[in-house]
């Protein structure tokens, strides 16, 4: 696989595969483009065709012209590989596939044999037709949804699939490895899916990656699905995502609980979903969403699991920075499936009235509280507070404060004072998140640190890609101390080192990045991406902003150490030590000199 690796990096140039997904344009040695990874309106994706490397500075994907494949096309490292060598016409070498490349081959086989048997078994088989009757009648699933998602069914007997992979020429090992079966308390080896119909798992490039089987009989678990295999991690799936990724693009996701809310809405042309399956969302599922848009509607059962799952959808989601909405499944009706059955005509606008999360958790406190009791306002208006903390907008927390005033009857002036956490109640803490205020709290303490940091890249961005007339002498004579970041000093120390040393006539970044360890190359890398808005090939106004930043560095020093002393001729003088004193003062003195 390393010669074929080897063939295509050789073979195809990263700004024509790139420029074939996205248009991008030269910006300075690199080429800029809008991320295909996540919405922006300012493009922050940067390609350099010297090393043949991108990274988007919004979200942070970074790789080579493979992994660039992977990520757009939802495809694993062999995948990309064969698209590559297809799209550019390359010959490929033989595959040697790893152990564990040859056992996750042996399950996708495996379980594209299992679909195509359980959907024989439901379509045309005697043995499935009590399952096709309940697929068509009572789920009200048409053959064409059936066929599109391959559903079957897995008759009752204990090892009809496993003897018929067996034939196949599949080990128990190889069948119990994909959980298609288990040994018996006698060891005999028998089907996991038993008189259950069946819903085959895809991956986003469409493999076969597991299997969800329900009940017809009624027998417990109502659902049962595979566990996770070497090509199927319960946690990371969502399913339904390989067909519907293109509408989430345009339109948002839509996120249901299960495969028949998410087969119901598909088959009536609300087509932007997908569906959780056996799991609470996570933050894995939430970042592959967030590949395809920053929009979430959310649309779970309207129990009380299905509201406490919304809200913990809506609380994982917040870090990622979704816009998030929910949608209402109109009462009586349990669940989307229900819907779309009894009134359709409502179920399939239930994008269009969607309402905004706050919304949302007020109407819950306001069933859950009694809003005419003195204790049930002061529980809505201590659970509300952390949502009302992270608005931003006054326009938005002007008008929570005055729905809120008039739906519980209390003073606005008061409320906003309980709201913002400064009127004190006898009420649980959850006025204020205290994980928000350090948060919020450490960021105004390090700003002026970022910043700094944000000048000492900016230096070496400029440095690692300029011509030696210009690095050295400002590397040389910059002291590597002043630089505080820890990878960025160790850069520039570097970069003393390969001048003083080598002494090259010209410098070459290809070779400087194999002097450096792997964790400080891909920082030198993401350097290199940076987009520093400046023309590279104007000597003098590169030189001119190479000069300020290395000044402003050595001035930011000088204000720390300054600002150190300081301190200690305040301690010094406070345990009355007059020598110390005047020590501190001449080196106080000296240094302000030199600002």
């Amino acid at each position: 696989m390393s010669k074929n690796v080897e063939l295509i990096k050789s073979k195809i140039d990263i700004i024509d595969l790139v420029g074939s997904y996205l248009e991008i344009k030269k910006s300075g040695s690199n080429y800029k483009g809008v991320c295909p990874f996540h919405n922006e309106k300012s493009p922050s994706f940067m390609v350099n065709q010297n090393l043949q490397i991108y990274k988007c500075f919004g979200c942070g994907e970074s790789g080579d012209l493979i992994s660039f494949v992977e990520k757009i096309e939802g495809v694993d490292f062999k995948g990309a590989i064969k698209i590559l060598s297809e799209k550019y016409g390359i010959q490929l070498e033989e595959d040697n596939y790893s152990k564990d490349d040859l056992v996750k081959r042996r399950i996708y086989e495996i379980n594209n044999l299992t679909l195509e048997f359980y959907s024989y078994l439901l379509l045309t088989h005697s043995s499935g037709k009590k399952a096709l009757e309940y697929i068509l009648e009572k789920r009200n699933l048409t053959l064409a949804t059936i066929n599109e998602f391959k559903i079957g069914y897995a008759p009752k007997a204990w090892s009809t699939l496993v003897d018929f992979l067996k034939k196949r020429g599949y080990t128990d090992e190889e069948i119990i490895s994909a959980n298609l079966g288990s040994r018996s308390k006698r060891g005999n080896l028998i089907d996991k899916f038993r008189d259950r119909v069946i819903f085959p798992y895809f991956s986003i490039d469409g493999k076969c990656i597991g299997f969800m089987g329900r009940t017809i009989s009624g027998e417990d678990p109502k659902y049962l699905n595979s566990s996770d295999t070497p090509v199927f991690k319960k946690g990371e799936f969502l399913y339904g995502l390989y067909k519907t990724k293109l509408e989430i693009k345009k339109e948002g996701a839509m996120i249901v609980e299960g495969t028949m809310d998410f087969l119901k809405p598909y088959q009536n042309g609300v087509k932007n979903l997908v569906a959780t399956s056996g799991t609470a969302l996570t933050n894995h599922q939430l970042e592959t969403i967030k590949r395809y848009t920053n929009k979430l509607f959310f649309c779970y059962d309207t129990d009380n699991a299905g509201v406490n799952a919304i809200l913990r959808g809506i609380e994982i989601s917040d870090k990622y920075d979704f816009e998030v909405r929910v949608c209402s499944v109109k009462s009586p009706y349990k669940d989307l499936d229900e819907f779309f059955d009894n009134d359709f005509m409502n179920a399939q606008n239930i994008l269009k009235n969607t309402i905004d999360i706050n919304d949302f958790y007020l109407n819950v406190l306001l069933k859950k509280y009694d809003k005419n009791s003195a204790s049930g306002k002061k529980s809505i208006v201590a659970d509300f507070s952390s949502f009302y903390f992270k608005i931003t907008n006054e326009i938005t927390k002007n008008h929570y404060l005055k729905r809120m005033s008039e739906t519980l009857n209390i003073d606005e002036d008061i409320l906003k004072k309980m709201l913002s956490g400064k009127e004190n109640f006898p009420i649980k803490e959850r006025s204020i998140p205290k994980d928000l205020v350090l948060e919020s709290q450490k960021e105004i303490e390090t700003k002026n640190n970022n910043f700094s940091r944000l000048k000492e890249a900016s230096l070496l961005a400029i440095l690692l890609r300029s011509n030696l007339d210009i690095i050295k002498p400002i590397v040389l004579e910059l002291p590597s101390n002043y630089v505080e970041n820890t990878e960025l000093r160790s850069i520039l120390e570097k970069l003393q080192e390969y001048l003083h040393e080598s002494e090259p006539l010209k410098f070459e970044i290809s070779e400087f990045l194999k002097l450096l360890n792997p964790d400080t190359v891909n920082v030198a890398k993401d350097l290199l991406l940076l987009d520093l808005g400046l023309e590279m090939g104007k000597r003098d106004e590169v030189l001119i902003e190479a000069q300020n930043l290395s000044n402003f560095i050595k001035k930011e020093y000088l204000r720390k150490q300054i600002k150190q002393i300081s301190n200690q001729i305040k301690l010094a003088e406070k345990e009355n030590n007059l020598d110390k004193v005047k020590n501190l003062t001449e080196e106080f003195l000296n240094l302000s000199k030199l600002l």
